[in-house]
């Protein structure tokens, strides 16, 4: 990491932050020295590690303008993204596996009363995947709407097979 003591210079910040970065902190800080809010997620490398951190700041400046002084944060949201990379992995193969074998899927929320359908649930319908779900009413299934309110909290009734 960076050695206790260090004195945190704008030109040593930047060096930390990571290459493909720095045009984009560079004009986010820019514009929080215009009173714009700073509020900016990227990456930096410390020894040798890609991290990504939020970084927020508070500035204060005088009626010319001019900088008096400020406070921020930062905070290391690495896991975070690795977490939202991983889970976007797990969609896009479940997607192709779904397109590949043919087979859809559906979820009926009971609390907002809306359905969520996958693309290959969608094309089997023959909709436009990238259209938004179809509602429980213009699919015919608003019966199932009803049935799954009243049943809430109960075991749900299984057909045999």
């Amino acid at each position: 990491g960076v050695p206790e003591g260090t004195p945190m210079s704008y030109e040593f910040f930047l060096s930390i932050v990571h290459p493909d970065d720095r045009r984009y902190v560079e004009t986010q800080w820019a514009a929080g020295l215009r009173g714009e809010p700073y509020d900016i997620e990227h990456r930096i490398v410390v020894d040798g590690q890609v991290k990504w951190v939020r970084e927020k700041a508070y500035l204060e400046f005088d009626a010319q303008g001019r900088l008096l002084g400020g406070f921020g944060i930062t905070q290391d949201t690495t896991a975070r993204k690795e977490a939202q990379a991983a889970l976007d992995r797990m969609r896009v193969m479940l997607a192709e596996g779904q397109r590949v074998a043919h087979v859809g899927s559906w979820e009926y929320l009971a609390d907002t009363q809306t359905t969520v359908w996958s693309d290959e649930q969608k094309r089997i319908y023959g909709l436009d995947p990238t259209e938004p779900s179809p509602t429980m009413q213009s699919t015919g299934l608003s019966g199932f709407a009803t049935f799954a309110a009243s049943a809430k909290g109960s075991p749900v009734p299984r057909h045999p097979r």
